[in-house]
């Protein structure tokens, strides 16, 4: 199938086709990627071939290294890579049961990953190219019979418009594969199990489409128990319930708003919920498009619930709410106002979103550790595995430590055994009892188990390195530098990159540290003061002297000393003017708001020297 990238049109004629190109590895749990950075925008099409699959656009007509590809990945799914040139192709040939998909993030880079099973049914990937032959079964490792059911359809529909993108289908495709691999749903389940209801064929006429009648306009909040609360929670109540409650009525709502995950079984609520989300005349229902957002979130699938709730009234109180649990559940920030944030006070079973959505466990009491854990008992199985080890994490970092066990014992005690994102838990545990050795170990373990949770274990992991002045083992920067470049575009690929470029510094590779600031900034993003100080710092170890000269240089360009610290300005300034490069110490001194005054005259004593010395050579001439 052929997919033009971003303004391939044009462009084409103005980019020349010998660009060069890199490629990146990586593992997962149920998929081996590629990750291709042309460099230039090209036209790309990627389907069967003989032995695998093929990728041809003309951006691989330049040299591509695959040298370090199979360092990172085993071959289990991707045998065998061919670069071909001169046909600008790049083969892929299977090892396994597997099925291709590939996809652009962004401008010039193709993802490809190598998933494991067969191909969807309708996949665009599996039609063999022209002039390629055609695929070579390989023998399939599962048993002949079909692991997943063929659900009977509900209806005859067409879908609708907004389910028509890949993507959406990709993410629930990723969602149901992820949750089978953590055992979170069974095998037996199907992916139309999940996938939202299709939209009915419109009959003619077509009918407008009908909406929830509005509610009649209410009064804004009066004044009772107004008195104590500040503007910004005065406004949030106004557009959170529109209607003038008492306090504890607010808590009852937040409180019914969680305590509505609690579905006994979840799994026949999505299939119920699918078939009726749509009526014949195919006009949505908004009230069982929530009741699907909750069957979705009680599956722990916030992705998924995401989707949904963009159909239902976005100024209705539980879609913020609803959206916000989602959000926390794939570790995303939370897009509308928390509404979760400033009601800890209610001191029902929603305390546990307000703890996953932020950092307040510090302000917990006996009764509220009580709650969180008789209701995080309440949960559905598969919501308490996929957020207990963040919970219990969160609330060991804050020093409760005997509550954080208990979660994981309740979670070990649900599961025949230990699962890998324990290791998180157990590594903040560690960390709370100044156990460091212990945590990194527990660390490496995840990030070697190559799971979802591995990118963010391995940037605790380099914390934990850096904290214990410990030099990184050679695999592990190696990953490190392939994951930030694989999420890039996202918040946790912006946390390796910023990690990757202080441990360059911290390996005297300043130059490359530069590159690597570069290609953050060529995004939709700049480092911030916070984080360009915590750089600096680490510059300091950079043995090189001109190195260092170039890394604080380049940085101290987009911060001034009111921005870091006194104690690091005036150590950077004392490498400086050690390293004898007055003309740059001299500038950082223009541009401090106050000048140390030792440093300021040993700069004029060091200018004034280097004068005399140079007016001797000259009467020696």
């Amino acid at each position: 199938m052929i997919r033009a990238l971003p303004l391939a049109l044009l462009v084409a004629g103005l980019v020349p086709p010998a660009f060069a190109a890199e490629i990146r590895s990586g593992e997962h749990a149920d998929f081996s990627r590629l990750v291709i950075q042309f460099d230039g925008t090209f036209d790309w099409e990627f389907g069967r071939s003989a032995d695998g699959y093929v990728l041809r656009s003309e951006g691989l007509e330049a040299a591509l290294d695959t040298s370090r590809v199979f360092t990172l990945i085993p071959r289990d799914r991707i045998a065998r890579i061919v670069h071909d040139r001169d046909g600008a192709e790049f083969q892929i040939t299977l090892g396994c049961d597997c099925h291709g998909d590939a996809f652009e993030i962004r401008a010039g880079r193709v993802v490809i990953d190598i998933k494991d099973g067969k191909a969807p049914e309708n996949s665009p990937f599996e039609t063999v190219l022209t002039g390629s032959a055609a695929p070579v079964p390989v023998p399939s490792s599962t048993p002949p019979e079909d692991l997943v059911d063929t659900p009977v359809p509900v209806a005859t529909r067409a879908a609708p418009a907004q389910f028509e993108t890949s993507a959406f289908r990709d993410e629930l495709v990723r969602g149901l594969s992820r949750a089978m691999t953590q055992g979170l749903v069974g095998s037996g389940l199907s992916l139309d199990d999940l996938l939202p209801a299709p939209d009915p064929t419109p009959v003619e006429p077509e009918p407008p489409v009908q909406t929830a009648d509005p509610e009649p306009e209410r009064d804004a909040p009066g004044e009772i128990g107004l008195s104590t609360m500040t503007q910004v929670e005065i406004d949030r109540l106004r557009r959170f319930l529109n209607d003038p409650v008492s306090e504890a009525q607010q808590c009852a709502k937040l409180a019914d708003l969680d305590l509505a995950l609690d579905a006994s079984d979840p799994l026949a609520k999505v299939r119920h919920d699918r078939a009726a989300l749509f009526d014949p005349m195919g006009r949505l229902s908004p009230s069982v498009a929530f009741d699907l957002a909750v069957a979705y979130l009680s599956l722990g699938f916030g992705a998924e619930a995401l989707e949904i709730l963009q159909l239902v009234d976005q100024d209705d109180p539980r879609t913020a709410a609803y959206q916000a649990i989602a959000a926390i559940l794939e570790q995303q920030s939370i897009q509308t106002e928390n509404p979760f944030w400033g009601q800890i006070e209610c001191r029902g079973g929603y305390v546990i979103w307000e703890v996953l959505s932020r950092n307040i466990a510090s302000r917990l009491d006996e009764e509220h550790l009580r709650g969180i854990q008789l209701h995080f008992l309440e949960l559905p199985k598969q919501l308490r595995r996929r957020i207990g080890p963040e919970l219990g994490m969160k609330l060991a970092d804050a020093g409760y430590v005997e509550v954080a066990q208990v979660i994981r014992n309740s979670l070990v005690r649900a599961e025949s055994e230990d699962f890998p994102a324990l290791r998180n838990l157990d590594a903040s545990m560690d960390l709370e009892t100044d156990n460091p050795l212990g945590a990194i170990r527990h660390l490496e373990e995840l990030v070697l188990s190559r799971g979802d949770e591995s990118p963010g274990a391995l940037a605790r992991l380099f914390r934990a390195y850096f904290a214990e002045g410990m030099a990184p083992p050679e695999q592990f920067r190696e990953l490190l530098s392939s994951y930030s470049f694989e999420l890039q575009g996202s918040e946790l690929g912006h946390n390796l990159a910023i990690l990757e470029v202080e441990m360059l510094l911290r390996n005297d590779a300043a130059p490359r540290a530069l590159e690597i600031v570069a290609r953050i900034e060529e995004g939709e993003r700049t480092l911030s003061s916070s984080e360009t100080t915590q750089l600096l710092q680490a510059s300091l170890n950079v043995p090189n002297d001109v190195g260092f000269a170039r890394f604080v240089m380049d940085r101290m360009a987009f911060v001034t000393s009111r921005d870091i610290s006194k104690e690091l300005f005036e150590t950077l300034l004392t490498r400086v003017i050690d390293a004898g490069l007055l003309e740059l110490a001299q500038h950082l001194l223009d541009e401090a708001q106050q000048k140390p005054p030792e440093l300021t005259e040993r700069l004029l004593a060091l200018h004034a020297d280097r004068q005399a010395r140079v007016l001797l050579a000259l009467d020696g001439r």
